[in-house]
């Protein structure tokens, strides 16, 4: 157990904690804009947050809780700013905030980014896909059943029908970004934590400076907040995730039948050649782009379930598996992202109707 606690840490998923930087980095910005910082501490916290965003983040993911990471990544911050600064920065980048706030604003912004990233991939997908419809509009082939014709139809419908798809799916999860955009660290959560302290200006300068941040207008959240709200949130916004996969899937399965061949199977088109066949096989294409897609949504999938156990997992008002929620998250949509963008490049760009079947 021992070694498996120390195996896992963020340095494979440094999104969260360069998050949790870039956070501090606004509240240093905003103290500084209202005077509550010298431009001598500014500099240097700003020097020693770009030297942590380039470290590795060794922390660990198991037993390490969110509050935790965020001592540990305001410490070595710290530890990298000159002595005679140290004093000041510290009450630079701690007061005025809660630090449960810090982490969770964190977490909002980002997912965010994580998705914005992911729908680039899929405006790309899309366009790649509507090029082909485009480019087979003189071509034909047949609807089906499983495996058994139906109606003659146009190709160009085929990649039509996938970009529908894909368009839906990325239509809800870009719906669904107004939804993080939560700015904890100047909400007022009684019974929960301590009140933000009452430094004048800095709660209104903090708010905009967050605002250029995150790219868009923020919320804040009065009242008491369940901690266990955070994960259904998560859990809702990582099923949209699941859905795109599922639908990335679909094409990659309809490509890799359709390719199939060239004797026993459908060979109306042909894939890319990133991995032919051995000599024994003429004319074989292994679809490894298409069937890595595979591999990609069961990731997914697997990771839509761990985020449901860890959310069960807390009782009462407690998220005690926090972080490996947020780890799955964060792997999904990095993965997809990638995968989306290795699909499309890789393969369907390449793809071409097959005349001599």
């Amino acid at each position: 157990m021992k070694n498996l606690t120390s195996s896992i840490t963020w340095s494979a998923y440094p999104e969260y904690p360069r998050a949790i930087l870039s956070i501090l980095q606004v509240i240093v910005t905003a103290k500084s804009k209202i005077g509550l910082v010298s431009e001598d501490t500014s500099r240097a916290i700003e020097e020693a947050i770009r030297r942590a965003m380039q470290a590795p983040f060794d922390w660990k993911i198991l037993g390490n809780s969110d509050l935790s990471l965020t001592k540990e990544i305001l410490e070595d911050v710290i530890s990298k700013i000159p002595g005679n600064l140290q004093l000041e920065a510290r009450e630079a980048l701690t007061a005025g905030y809660s630090p449960y706030a810090l982490f969770l604003t964190a977490k909002e912004y980002v997912i965010l980014r994580e998705l914005r990233l992911l729908l680039d991939s899929t405006t790309n997908l899309k366009k790649t896909l509507l090029q082909k419809a485009k480019a087979f509009s003189k071509e034909y082939t047949y609807a089906r059943d499983h495996l058994r014709d139906a109606d003659e139809i146009n190709f160009s419908s085929v990649f039509e029908i996938f970009e529908q798809g894909i368009s839906e799916q990325a239509e809800l999860i870009g719906c669904s970004l107004s939804r993080w955009n939560i700015n904890y660290l100047t909400s007022f959560r009684p019974g929960l934590e301590e009140a933000p302290t009452d430094i004048p200006g800095f709660q209104n300068a903090l708010g905009q400076e967050l605002e250029k941040q995150f790219g868009m207008k923020l919320d804040n959240l009065q009242g008491h907040l369940d901690f266990l709200n955070f994960g259904v949130k998560l859990l809702n916004s990582h099923a949209l995730l699941q859905g795109l996969s599922t639908q990335v899937w679909r094409i990659a399965n309809d490509l890799r039948i359709r390719a199939s061949g060239p004797r026993g199977g459908l060979s109306e088109i042909t894939l890319p050649a990133v991995a032919p066949g051995s000599s024994i096989m003429p004319g074989k294409l292994n679809p490894v782009i298409a069937e890595m897609i595979y591999g990609t949504c069961d990731q997914v999938d697997a990771d839509h379930a761990g985020i449901s156990m860890s959310l069960k997992s807390g009782w009462l008002e407690t998220a005690s598996t926090s972080s490996l929620s947020l780890k799955a998250y964060l792997q999904s949509v990095e993965l997809l992202r990638r995968s989306i963008d290795c699909f499309t490049n890789l393969c369907i760009s390449g793809v071409e109707i097959n005349k001599k079947a």
